[in-house]
């Protein structure tokens, strides 16, 4: 008998990954690679402008900017399997910067031209 279910070895492969990775995919395969999470509605259009800058440069990011305090976002974040968080607040968006937490929970502040740059590097993969 011979069986053909292209789609069946494909599903294979991701419940595999899902399974292995324990849901928290890694960030070139994840759906949501960033999400941006304004601090208050004061740095909306800022989070937006970030979301636009690192769409532009081939990520896949999306905006948070629900009227939620920051912890919620960053659980929300988590749950969802979303690899890297970028906080932008009334001090990043002055000095052109986010805080790029990761999803181990180190963070650390950086411009949006440099956090594109060290995405591309080989340790945030």
């Amino acid at each position: 008998m011979i069986h053909h279910a292209v789609l069946g070895s494909v599903e294979r492969l991701i419940g595999m990954l899902l399974e292995h990775h324990e849901g928290n995919l890694p960030l070139w395969l994840a759906l949501d690679q960033i999400v941006v999470a304004s601090i208050t509605d004061a740095q909306v259009a800022y989070a937006k402008s970030v979301v636009d800058q690192l769409v532009a440069a081939g990520y896949r990011a999306v905006a948070d900017v629900r009227p939620e305090r920051l912890a919620r976002k960053v659980v929300d974040a988590r749950e969802a399997g979303i690899p890297l968080l970028a906080a932008v607040g009334a001090r990043e968006a002055v000095s052109d910067q986010i805080t790029l937490r990761r999803r181990e929970g180190t963070q650390e502040a950086l411009t949006v031209a440099a956090a594109i740059a060290a995405l591309r590097d080989a340790a945030f993969r």
